[in-house]
């Protein structure tokens, strides 16, 4: 009975579409009225012409829980993948819950269909029959597509009863898209001119979509229609009804096939293999030569069309700002403060931004200690089982952001008020790797938006550029780690001492406050690296950087110089304090070498040096001398390699 079910999904590609929108505004009434949530998972795989494009949207389907839900509404025919329909198919089976399905057959489950072999029949036999063409060439949508197989059909067998053919060569497969029909028109056009092949009697189109591109890239050309060639498309589309020529096409029921589709989901009956055929009507205008009647009103047509133009303009407008703006931006929190300006510009209710708790990778994992790069692993199927809720604004107002169960879908789906309402879920990816999701709450937008790739797209190039904001902040930190700490123990390097006392230094010249420089070398460096190897001496040199941790306390500047050693620098320092850091670091190594019990002693020499900085001297002049210094005590060699240089 009808109102038995309360929730349902609706599987569709490419959902702003004519065809699409009709069929599931019928859908949307029926619902609305009856108290069904819907709600909707579309991609946009067929858009871009790109295959890891095309996994990051089909991504999306993975995001349904079809226990969830008591039926499932499949418009199969706009998804260009078999495998995908296939796999989504087998879900809902699994699932034990009614699907109806639109215009496809061979899924096996209760499906609402449209005539489309009839319906082609009628327009083939026409153009033969009426107006007497034998030279045929037809333009079909995907093979892998149920509807547009049955029009291909049609027109073959027309064709075929009447003994003409249609050969490969006068067959061009399309998408259903735009572009198509004007590849066809460029293409009969070279043929006529540099094959000299005459132009065919009649181009039949598989939509009108593709008809409309083809005649107005003719026309463009000098190709009079329907005098030098006729015209036939598929739909009765507003645009084809209110083109010059008017389109010969064929009207659907497409707003009763949604309400229908519906019906038959929310009767006892909808597992039982239903089927129903609605009929189609052929319609017969200038295109084709005859005389059309169905255009709209001229001040209806004009204000319809000013209306898809003032949207088209906002729409783009929006677009471009937004990606202005979130070139700016460094977080996903910045890009949601953007965003949520923007959001009184889009026709919805609801507008929740969902963002994958490992959208942008694991951090730790980005630089590795070995190499300065990133690391490319990202998820591409499915999506994990937390969820930022990143952006949630329901009727004009911000709500707080939370975590919740990717299983869940989305909080606002358990609310009271859900019911009767409509939520559009679209993928949020770069190439294949999966950002998340956005959800749309009724409104108009993700129906009738012309733009409405475009937004999406926006918002995953934005985090893109985020993620590689984030991927190259922390391989500069790394690399600045790099230049400024010695790799074996991870304590300041010669240009990390340089670059910590500079400001120190200075600041003491300028107040005239002295300035302590130790010196401190690692005794016996090659009778340990002769006697127990380099990773003997390398643990060695790691205990000397340790005990600068431990006892280097209160705000000294520590690094090792190279080799066996190691500087200290501290401003203000006295002599009693010098004498006491030396004191402690020595006993520091002596409580190390009890601890440990190495098959060595780790002990070191040390020297400093203190005096009031003058004007244009370097923190390395008095390096120079806290080495003199610490020689003295070591009585070993001359000054230090690794201060010839300065």
């Amino acid at each position: 009975m009808p109102g038995k079910l309360r929730s349902i999904a609706v599987v569709v590609s490419d959902i702003n579409q004519e065809y699409q929108s009709s069929v599931l505004s019928g859908a949307k009434h029926y619902a609305a009225e009856h108290g069904i949530r819907l709600c909707h998972f579309s991609d946009m795989a067929a858009v871009a012409n790109s295959p890891a494009h095309d996994i990051g949207e089909y991504n999306i389907y993975r995001l349904i829980r079809f226990e969830l839900f008591d039926g499932l509404l499949f418009l199969s025919n706009t998804v260009p993948s078999p495998e995908v329909r296939q796999n989504l198919m087998n879900a809902a089976r699994e699932a034990g819950i009614p699907v109806v399905v639109l215009d496809d057959k061979q899924l096996g489950a209760s499906s609402v269909c449209i005539d489309n072999y009839g319906a082609m029949r009628q327009i083939a036999e026409h153009i033969t029959d009426v107006h007497g063409c034998r030279r045929i060439f037809y333009l079909s949508g995907p093979a892998a597509n149920p509807e547009s197989a049955e029009r291909l059909r049609a027109v073959q067998d027309v064709l075929a009863e009447r003994g003409l053919s249609l050969p490969p060569e006068m067959i061009w497969m399309g998408h259903f898209h735009r572009e198509d029909g004007a590849e066809v028109a460029h293409a009969l056009l070279k043929a006529s001119r540099e094959q000299n092949q005459p132009l065919p009697d009649a181009l039949i189109c598989a939509n009108d979509i593709m008809a409309i591109t083809a005649m107005n890239t003719l026309t463009e050309n000098g190709v009079r229609i329907p005098e030098d060639i006729r015209v036939t498309g598929f739909d009765h589309s507003a645009e084809g009804r209110n083109f010059d020529p008017e389109l010969t096409s064929v009207e659907r029921p497409l707003f009763a096939a949604g309400e229908r589709a519906m019906e038959i989901l929310c009767s006892e009956g909808a597992s039982d293999g239903v089927s129903v055929m609605m009929q189609t009507s052929p319609f017969f205008a200038a295109s084709c030569g005859c005389t059309g009647t169905s255009a709209d009103p001229l001040t209806q047509f004009k204000r319809e069309r000013f209306r898809q133009l003032e949207q088209i303009t906002a729409d783009t407008h929006l677009c471009s700002r937004l990606s202005c703006s979130f070139a700016e931006c460094e977080t996903p929190e910045q890009m949601m403060d953007v965003l949520e300006q923007a959001l009184p510009e889009i026709s919805c209710d609801g507008f929740y931004f969902c963002l994958n708790s490992d959208w942008a990778g694991d951090p730790d994992t980005l630089v590795t200690i070995e190499e300065a790069a990133p690391h490319e692993e990202f998820r591409t199927e499915g999506f994990p089982e937390t969820i930022h809720l990143l952006l949630c604004r329901e009727n004009g107002e911000r709500r707080p952001s939370c975590d919740f169960p990717s299983a869940e879908l989305l909080p606002a789906l358990s609310a009271p008020d859900a019911q009767g309402d409509s939520f559009y879920f679209f993928p949020l990816h770069f190439r294949s790797r999966s950002f998340g999701y956005c959800v749309l709450r009724n409104g108009t937008a993700a129906l009738q938006s012309t733009s409405l790739f475009s937004f999406m797209m926006t918002l995953s190039n934005a985090l893109e550029h985020v993620r590689k904001v984030r991927c190259t902040n922390a391989v500069v930190e790394r690399l600045e780690e790099l230049y400024i700490l010695d790799a074996l123990t991870g304590i300041f390097n010669r240009n990390g001492f340089a670059r910590e006392t500079r400001v120190p230094y200075q600041l003491a010249i300028e107040q005239k406050r002295p300035v302590m420089v130790m010196f401190a070398d690692l005794d016996g460096l090659k009778y340990i690296n002769d006697h127990f190897g380099h990773s003997g001496g390398d643990s060695a040199l790691r205990a000397i950087g340790q005990v600068l941790r431990d006892v280097c306390t209160h705000g000294e500047i520590f690094a090792r110089f190279g080799g066996d050693e190691f500087l200290i620098f501290s401003a203000g320092a006295t002599e009693a304090e010098g004498d006491a850091l030396s004191a402690a670091i020595l006993q520091a190594l002596h409580e190390y070498n009890e601890r440990v019990q190495q098959p060595f002693l780790v002990s070191a020499s040390i020297g400093y040096h203190i005096e009031v900085p003058l004007p244009h001297t370097s923190v390395f002049q008095m390096v120079a001398a806290a080495d003199a210094q610490m020689y003295e005590e070591k009585k070993k060699r001359t000054t230090s390699k690794y201060l010839r240089k300065y």
